[in-house]
């Protein structure tokens, strides 16, 4: 058993498989945990037949914490998300889409562009949680193939979601018109009452939260287009 601190909340892990620990090292803590999770014969299965391909057990294993964390994050005001976030100038701003519209890629245009002022955060699966009545962007270890992530918390002051297209634009929209696409992006705990909290949270964040849709080309220019509309300076 290790203790993680990821989000301002510290979480015992009781695992089967040294993987997972490795995984978080950058995130752990010798505090008291504020909840557990625990990993099953149950849960390394749900993981093995919801994946596209044959993985290990000690992999399967971090799949089914991280699941049971976002099974347990709604109580405490946050939700796993599927984005890559960064850090500008103190604010954080995430980009989501479908996996290979370029999220990473544009992340990356935006470093190019305004060198050491970005952070980054998260590339792949941080957490939005609201901490003092604040809403923050939160890394986790879970931060896909580039392994691109930090143990910190930033306030989130934009969430823009991404398309491919021949010429960089950028709108502001709606929360009822980013609902159906937010949806696909976060996880929903099994458990009900766990899901209802987590659709309070989520309305929460659509309305608290300033939303862009953005059909972007493979290019320095995205980052400056982005920036320029979603950075109030």
């Amino acid at each position: 058993m290790f203790t993680l601190e990821v989000a301002k909340l510290r979480v015992a892990v009781h695992n089967r498989f040294p993987m997972v620990e490795e995984m978080c090292r950058s995130y752990l803590s010798q505090s008291c945990p504020q909840f557990s999770v625990v990993t099953t014969e149950e849960g390394l299965a749900f993981e093995r037949n919801a994946s596209p391909e044959e993985y290990e057990n000690d992999y399967l294993e971090t799949l089914s914490v991280y699941r049971e964390i976002g099974n347990l994050l709604p109580v405490w005001d946050g939700i796993l998300f599927h984005g890559a976030v960064i850090e500008y100038k103190g604010a954080a701003y995430a980009f989501t889409a479908k996996s290979g519209t370029g999220k990473t890629t544009h992340i990356t245009h935006w470093r190019r562009a305004f060198g050491e002022e970005v952070k980054l955060i998260n590339g792949d699966k941080p957490i939005l949680r609201y901490i003092d009545g604040a809403l923050f962007a939160c890394g986790t270890p879970w931060a896909g193939k580039e392994g691109l992530q930090r143990n910190v918390c930033v306030p989130l002051k934009g969430i823009c979601f991404l398309s491919r297209g021949a010429e960089n634009r950028i709108s502001p929209i709606a929360p009822g018109e980013a609902l159906e696409r937010m949806l696909s992006q976060v996880y929903l705990p099994r458990k009900r009452s766990a899901t209802v909290k987590a659709l309070s949270v989520l309305e929460k964040i659509l309305t608290d939260t300033p939303l862009w849709e953005m059909a972007c080309t493979d290019s320095i220019d995205a980052a400056l287009v982005a920036k320029d509309a979603m950075v109030k300076e």
